[in-house]
């Protein structure tokens, strides 16, 4: 969508519809997931811009991709329960094939790249999210760089080391193994990290190679303000559409987790049941 063109009333709700989702669905497993409120701009704006060719890997909070890729719920929750009936170090990886979404790390991001470019699907992109820690695997950054992979890597600041850029400022540029270049992006803003992810995926299809979004964001409240002049580093709120019915918006969310807690363990059990035991 071009930049100065205004976003059609139905996008903006469906973008807030999904950031949502993704908020309610972490409180509604908060016993079984790392508090994480502020970065639902950055799994749904990046997800906006990838096609259904496209692969996703996600190391880092991997149900807000999940969710944001079409992932059902009822799946997660699965893949959460099996994870917490497991050893205490078994990891909660989400996997969807179909969906071509994969938890993981970066050595199966650059796994599909490879196959990708190898079969000569040069369309398609393959994006990688993680968080602060992640760049201790270099080495793969630094090959994906010298093979020129078409890859998309996603890096989520929550500002506990790095403050967020203030509203409207600049993407500044900031350097990376490889020779890679990581652009800083307001992950706050969905529009923003749309624009850039879009921006990004058409570089990368077009055969430069791979791109780095340093993605800033600010954790908060995991309670949604009542209207959009609160919480200003809160990406529900920054794209809270005039007039949202919030509350048709809070029911449609919540009787669709219901569904998908009470269909792990049956139409008789407590909702809550499968994620709190």
């Amino acid at each position: 969508m071009p930049l100065d063109s205004p976003a059609p009333a139905s996008l903006e709700r469906e973008l807030l519809r999904r950031m949502l989702r993704i908020r309610r669905f972490a409180e509604h497993c908060a016993d079984l997931l790392p508090p994480h409120a502020g970065g639902e701009a950055v799994a749904v704006g990046v997800c906006q811009a990838l096609t259904p060719d496209d692969a996703i890997v996600c190391t880092h909070h991997e149900y807000g991709p999940a969710l944001a890729r079409g992932v059902p719920a009822r799946e997660i929750v699965a893949t959460l329960h099996h994870a917490a009936r497991g050893p205490l170090d078994a990891p909660a990886h989400v996997s969807d094939t179909g969906r071509r979404f994969h938890g993981g790390g970066l050595p199966v991001a650059v796994g599909l790249a490879i196959a990708d470019q190898l079969l000569d699907r040069r369309r398609r992109v393959t994006a990688c999210f993680f968080g602060e820690c992640a760049p201790a695997d270099a080495e793969w950054l630094v090959l994906a760089a010298q093979w020129r992979l078409p890859m998309l890597f996603v890096r989520e600041s929550d500002g506990a080391r790095h403050p967020s850029p203030p509203a409207g400022a600049g993407p500044g540029l900031v350097p990376w193994p490889g020779g890679l270049t990581a652009r800083t992006v307001d992950g706050v803003d969905v529009w923003a990290v749309i624009a850039a992810a879009e921006q990004a995926c058409e570089s990368v299809r077009a055969g430069a190679g791979p791109r780095f979004l340093d993605l800033r964001t600010a954790r908060t409240s995991s309670a949604l303000p009542p209207g959009p002049d609160g919480g200003e580093r809160d990406p529900l709120t920054r794209i809270m559409p005039a007039h949202t019915d919030l509350a048709a918006l809070e029911r449609e969310i919540a009787q669709e987790l219901n569904e998908a807690l009470t269909s792990w363990q049956g139409p008789q059990a407590d909702p809550l049941a499968s994620v709190r035991a």
